[in-house]
């Protein structure tokens, strides 16, 4: 046996060298991260470093495939789309990264809770059934007279992009500091297009102590009506940020961490 990694056929009852079982009969070349899902993680690292394409994989790994590609033809012929655009099931983070706090927000005038370059998106980046997750933390210090605190969802890359849904006006509570709050939003995308052709639906929720609101110390974003917004999905200034309005100019806050998934 080769000092290469090997992987067990099935079919041949044995374990074969990747090279070994070369085929020439080609499969759907998207399927090329689904195929190294089912080899053994030395394995994938071996077709990788190779450069091994799907249509010279060892047969059992062929058969898995086309199975996939049998079950997906059965989702679509009732309505379900799939996950087959070239990846497995996955989640990434995208780039770039918040690293640091933020510049703190005050005023009474809407500010982006974080800059718009750590969730903005190119023109091609949405596709029907896209799903993101943005998840924030950070903190809160409430004044003397701590006034409310309003979130709001948009497409865009400022406190003028198109708004997804926004929550009520939420009383906070004097004369706190540094307290840790949480922000979760989900965004999907029902429709792609240019000027308002694509559309959007978001939900989220914000939470914090209960030294800042109220018990129960979280709200829903929007606070009712949902409904999928129409927006420009070919655009290339798209994102998804969240602006913060504090009705106190003695309110201020700081993101500290951000995580900006794309969850398909």
């Amino acid at each position: 046996m080769s000092s290469r990694a090997h992987i067990f056929d099935s079919q041949l009852g044995r374990f074969v060298d990747p090279h070994e079982q070369l085929e020439q009969q080609p499969l759907t070349v998207g399927y090329n991260q689904r195929a190294l899902a089912y080899l053994a993680a030395p394995a994938r690292e071996e077709i990788r470093r190779q450069n091994l394409t799907s249509d010279r994989l060892p047969e059992s790994v062929k058969a898995n495939l086309r199975r996939s590609q049998l079950e997906d033809a059965t989702l679509l012929k009732h309505g379900i789309r799939p996950i087959t655009n070239d990846h497995a099931i996955y989640r990434t983070m995208a780039e770039p990264v918040l690293f640091a706090n933020t510049t703190a927000i005050t005023g009474t005038s809407e500010a982006l809770v974080w800059p718009a370059m750590f969730s903005s998106v190119g023109s091609s980046f949405f596709t029907v059934g896209r799903t993101i997750k943005l998840t924030a933390f950070g903190q809160i210090s409430t004044g003397v007279t701590p006034g409310s605190i309003t979130v709001t969802i948009r497409f865009g890359q400022t406190t003028g992009g198109t708004s997804l849904g926004a929550s009520a006006a939420t009383n906070l509570i004097a004369s706190q500091t540094n307290i840790t709050w949480n922000l979760i939003v989900y965004v999907q995308c029902r429709a792609i297009g240019s000027g308002t052709n694509g559309s959007l639906i978001a939900y989220g929720v914000f939470q914090t102590g209960t030294a800042i609101i109220a018990s129960p110390a979280q709200f829903m974003v929007p606070a009712s009506g949902q409904a999928a917004v129409g927006v420009d999905t070919s655009t290339s200034t798209g994102g998804i940020v969240v602006g913060m309005t504090l009705s106190n100019a003695g309110t201020s806050m700081v993101t500290s961490l951000l995580a900006f998934e794309a969850l398909n």
